[in-house]
């Protein structure tokens, strides 16, 4: 019974060790071993595997001394595909040596400045609009000191943002969230002076009557103007740093901004439907809703891979939602405030529910995205003007106009869709939750397990990773 015991064993470590000799370990796909692996993103940059749509990512094992098997893991039509290559020595080192110098040529032009013009264009309006104002008050001059101030103030809001990004990563998605920052942050300044009720009560007495007095309320412009300048710069600010340290996309970004717009006027209609009639309190949570908007646009961004022209879809669709339900009450002559609100703040929220289900599977680019709009705004115009032409002089037939308008703009922007539906291309998209395991048993094989950053990226192979998408 020993003798058989202990020859079962010997086979079992036989065949263990032949698998372990046999098994495929992973090594580095450049000269340098700094690349455990190309993904979509170093792709992008390098450009080494473009017959490749919807390139996942590529990795190379050695098989024996000589011999090696590189896989590139791609993705067509949502169905995920595997490409496995033999190569030779003399071929993986002709493949590491590409690698390796368009990674060299890359990392002069690693600094993202798409979104830097978009960025400067916004903040000097922002200057001219609210910083100049600003500091006109705070300073309190008058006359042509005034007027000297207001355009220095309003240059410096174009120079200064600009040598303070004149070395730094601008990307379109943070370009496009700063500025949203930049603009919410007015209101923002405008909505806490009403919370804080900073309203001057003032005396004063009559002329002809020292000793009569009265007594009224003055709007405190110092500090109005004051509070609107400084939630924009901070909310600018930190939109920006946000953006790009998550590496959010325009699209993302686009979806962000249409959330916030759509949860600041919910959020507060749907107390004043509740009862609420106090403003401080209804000024407090609209600022409340375009942070909550926030968190909404990240949990519908992360569904699918949004693009600029997939938020432009979704801007039409929930704006066209809360336009339906408000001209059908014009047209009914409804005088009931809080049914406009709620049917509105409803329309809104299956506005934007059809716009997410309308954008899965296609990526519409910006142009794209602009017609999508121009098709509903044609669409408006042509049925409007329509009515116009039919009602004549009859003005009280006018209240079915926004109706018109409105049934219009749906059908300019369904035709302008199926037109264009089956134009974009598709890409991968990341239908899975935020949080992610990884578990990858051929590191247990190789001892390429060191971390590598490459171009502020972490590069490793572990053996149990665990991530999460902001």
């Amino acid at each position: 019974m020993k003798k058989y015991l202990f020859t079962v064993c010997v086979i079992f470590i036989s065949i263990c060790s032949v698998s372990i000799l046999g098994q495929e370990v992973q090594v580095p796909m450049d000269s340098d071993g700094k690349v455990a692996f190309v993904d979509s993103l170093m792709n992008n940059k390098i450009q080494v595997f473009r017959n490749y749509s919807g390139f996942i990512d590529a990795r190379l094992f050695q098989l024996d001394d000589s011999n090696y098997s590189l896989e590139i893991y791609y993705k067509i039509d949502e169905k995920f595909n595997r490409h496995k290559l033999k190569m030779n020595q003399f071929d993986v080192d002709t493949l590491r040596r590409s690698i390796t110098q368009k990674l060299n040529n890359n990392i002069s032009n690693a600094i993202n400045q798409d979104g830097r013009s978009e960025l400067l264009w916004g903040l000097t309006i922002a200057g001219l609009a609210c910083y100049g104002s600003a500091a006109i008050y705070i300073a309190g001059i008058e006359g042509t000191s005034a007027g000297g101030l207001y355009m220095l103030t309003s240059a410096a809001s174009f120079l200064i943002p600009y040598a303070l990004t004149s070395n730094s990563p601008v990307s379109e998605g943070a370009a496009r969230l700063s500025l949203w920052g930049a603009y919410s942050g007015m209101a923002h300044g405008l909505l806490l002076y009403q919370v804080f009720d900073l309203d001057r009560n003032i005396d004063e007495y009559y002329p002809d009557y020292p000793n009569d007095y009265y007594s009224h309320t003055q709007s405190n412009t110092t500090a109005l103007w004051s509070l609107m300048a400084l939630t924009s710069i901070t909310e600018a600010y930190i939109g920006y740093l946000i953006a790009q340290n998550n590496d959010i996309s325009v699209g993302k970004s686009d979806v962000l901004v249409n959330s916030s717009i759509v949860c600041t006027g919910a959020i507060p209609g749907f107390l004043y439907i509740a009862g609420v009639e106090n403003k401080q309190a209804l000024n407090a949570s609209a600022i409340i809703g375009t942070f909550s908007g926030y968190v909404l646009g990240n949990y519908t961004s992360n569904t699918q891979n949004y693009s600029s022209g997939d938020a432009m879809c979704l801007s039409n669709s929930w704006v066209l939602g809360a336009a339906v339900p408000v001209s059908v009450l014009l047209a009914s002559e409804s005088n009931d405030p809080k049914l406009y609100i709620s049917t509105a703040i409803i329309g809104a929220g299956l506005g934007m529910a059809l716009g997410n289900h309308l954008v899965k599977g296609r990526d519409f680019t910006t142009s794209q995205g602009v017609y999508l709009s121009l098709g509903a705004f044609g669409g408006a115009f042509v049925s409007g003007g329509l009515a116009l032409l039919s009602i004549g002089n009859n003005l009280n037939s006018g209240k079915i106009i926004p109706l018109f308008i409105t049934i219009g703009a749906i059908g300019g922007f369904a035709l302008t869709y199926s037109v264009m539906q089956d134009d974009p291309k598709i890409q991968e998209k990341n239908l899975s939750g935020n949080l992610q395991f990884n578990i990858n048993p051929m590191a247990l094989a190789t001892s390429f397990t060191k971390i590598i950053e490459y171009n502020g990226r972490i590069y490793s192979n572990p053996i149990l990773s665990i991530s999460y998408k902001f």
